[in-house]
């Protein structure tokens, strides 16, 4: 099995779209399909300022994605990426896809002058920490969320 890792480009919009409504359903949320739009529409910009975003490619199929963005941070002087969604199809995990899929974006962060790679998994997402345990530090730190009314 042969794995592509690529940015996104434009005639990707529906596979994405499966692959991208598998992970929300995979942390049991979903989107308004609006929000499908926005964020392909900022994938595709090649704003370097927007998020970015690089599909994992077997055959002709997409089976997995990764969306990044570099932002500023307080603590030094280079930007450092954030990697905000990582997924695999069920189907072909186990085959190195995510660690191709993190690979990329480390090498994206690295060409693009950050400081680094950083990303958050829900706790009990333990097949995932297996990988990232192999492949990155934890922080340690704990995240909270306040949502706006």
């Amino acid at each position: 099995m042969s794995i592509l890792v690529r940015p996104i480009q434009l005639t990707d919009r529906a596979q994405w779209a499966m692959v991208w409504a598998d992970y929300l359903r995979f942390y049991e949320t979903s989107v308004a399909p609006e929000i499908y739009d926005h964020l392909f529409a900022k994938l595709t910009s090649r704003d370097a300022s927007e998020f970015q975003a690089f599909v994992a490619v077997v055959g002709d199929e997409i089976v997995g994605l990764a969306h990044y963005l570099f932002h500023r941070s307080a603590w030094q002087v280079q930007d450092i990426c954030y990697l905000q969604d990582l997924f695999t199809a069920p189907n072909h995990r186990g085959k190195g896809i995510a660690a191709a899929l993190i690979n990329a974006v480390d090498q994206a962060a690295k060409a693009g002058g950050t400081s680094g790679v950083y990303w958050m998994t829900h706790e009990t997402n333990t097949p995932a920490q297996s990988l990232y345990n192999k492949v990155a530090q934890r922080s340690g730190f704990i995240e909270y969320v306040k949502a706006q009314a």
